[in-house]
């Protein structure tokens, strides 16, 4: 995307910018890369670095002063006094900049997506899609005016919520059909944790399917959004031009993955239909955890052979969310990517692609540190490395539906040892863990488990890959 000129409102623009990120979760990153070009001439990265130094300094020196103080140094009280006092005033006159630095270079961990399906009543704010949807399209058309490079950008993410289907219950979507006595039995199990956000979703659905039910007119009142298991979006379509090429001094090659369903479309259709219900894990290895889903998916009435795929009981059980925070469905078509094709049984090699997010090792990362990693330097390696839009493209930990459809070919599977895969499992209680999986002990390519995004243990190595954003995205 273009480099902003900076006009004198630029942290008002860099504010704007921010929230659009903070509400349309599968472009947050775009609008930060955006707001830090305008950002920068009031508080480059350097810039919010220093002032961040500051702090530590303003702290160390109250520190000083107050061990002086019990030591009666008083004049080193009033030295170390007058040094907090001093960085404290430059801290204060820089307050506003500092507040926004910490939004656009920190970059805060992944939001859920309002409008993604299931995941309404996981959000952390209790404001209804609609809205959240208004203010977009509002602050979208203003940047449009504020920052004529990105307008095309700008303009197709507005058409695209335009044209959203959202209820006006959007915060607490549920589709039409599902079970009520699950959501009650969801309804108590969030009452006895105390999870009144969640409680108060479910208390909402049950209510409305109760209404529906005793309403003649209920056959015309709208039902959840249909999601469909294609996108619009071309996800086998070749790469640019000479994006191969370059790929290939990164350690990356171009792959064309094919379709993961080509004889059972129907399962991918079963997850996508029940989508917009929340199915929440919880702690690993729960007592009579296998017993207690093949019940459940019993009950949901899931046909014996689809019951046996490998992903049913991942996605009917879990919500899974992206790296972008938008909710993870598997991907049944064919696709175009970049991959590290490395062996699994030889020594996880270094390169370049490493060195490029300035990565030390491959295997040993905490997904926080790799996430951290992305955020950082992904989009650069993109657009100046291999020559791909990031508007287009995303650079993530390789996704576990192409890892299952890619591996068998490649050998992977066969080891005792994890890969990371891109997104995490949204537990009850709103926690996230990391996806991770491929250890021959637990199921091999179809092993999928998660760890807490601060676990940096050995024996779980990174493999990257280039997709699609249209991947990450299940509405349209």
């Amino acid at each position: 995307m273009a480099d902003a000129k900076q006009p004198a409102n630029a942290a008002t623009v860099a504010q704007t910018l921010v929230d659009c990120g903070r509400d349309d979760a599968a472009y947050r990153d775009v609008y930060l890369t955006a707001a830090a070009a305008f950002l920068s001439g009031a508080c480059s990265a350097a810039d919010y670095a220093g002032l961040r130094a500051l702090e530590g300094q303003r702290d160390m020196a109250l520190q000083q002063s107050r061990a002086a103080v019990l030591q009666l140094d008083w004049a080193k009280v009033d030295a170390a006094a007058a040094h907090a006092e001093t960085a404290q005033q430059r801290l204060t006159a820089q307050a506003d900049v500092l507040a926004l630095g910490s939004e656009v270079y920190e970059c805060p961990t992944l939001r859920l997506d309002a409008f993604s399906p299931g995941l309404g009543p996981l959000l952390e704010r209790g404001v209804e899609a609609v809205q959240v949807r208004a203010g977009l399209l509002e602050r979208l058309a203003r940047l449009a005016q504020l920052d004529p490079p990105r307008a095309a950008f700008y303009a197709a993410r507005r058409a695209y919520f335009d044209g959203l289907q959202v209820n006006e219950a959007g915060a607490t979507e549920v589709a039409a059909g599902i079970d009520p006595a699950q959501l009650q039995h969801q309804a108590l199990e969030a009452a006895q944790r105390g999870d009144t956000a969640l409680l108060r979703g479910l208390a909402q659905a049950l209510q409305r399917q109760s209404t529906t039910a005793a309403t003649p007119a209920a056959a015309s009142a709208p039902a959840a959004p249909a999601l469909k298991t294609t996108r619009p979006v071309d996800l086998a379509a070749a790469l640019p031009a000479g994006a191969a090429d370059r790929g290939k001094a990164l350690g990356l090659v171009e792959m064309l993955a094919k379709p993961m369903l080509d004889a059972n479309a129907p399962l991918l259709d079963y997850i996508y239909t029940r989508a917009w219900q929340p199915a929440l894990g919880g702690a690993e290895g729960e007592a009579g955890g296998a017993l207690h889903l093949q019940r459940e998916l019993t009950e949901a009435g899931v046909p014996a052979d689809l019951a046996k795929h490998p992903i049913i009981p991942q996605f009917l059980r879990n919500t899974f969310v992206t790296s972008l925070g938008t909710r993870y469905l598997p991907v049944s078509g064919a696709e175009a990517v970049l991959i590290e094709d490395f062996a699994e049984d030889a020594e996880p090699p270094a390169g370049a692609l490493l060195s490029a997010l300035e990565l030390k090792q491959r295997v040993g990362l905490a997904r926080a540190t790799i996430e951290a990693a992305l955020r950082a330097r992904g989009n650069a390696v993109l657009q100046d490395e291999l020559g791909l839009d990031p508007v287009e493209f995303r650079l993530v930990c390789v996704p576990w539906d192409l890892y299952l459809r890619v591996g068998n070919a490649l050998g992977w599977g066969q080891q005792q040892r994890w890969t990371h895969f891109d997104g995490y499992q949204v537990l009850r209680n709103r926690g996230l863990r990391a996806l991770v999986g491929g250890d021959v002990r637990y199921g091999g390519l179809a092993d999928l488990v998660s760890l807490s995004p601060t676990d940096a243990r050995e024996g779980v190595l990174a493999r990257f890959a280039v997709v699609r954003r249209a991947r990450f995205i299940t509405r349209w």
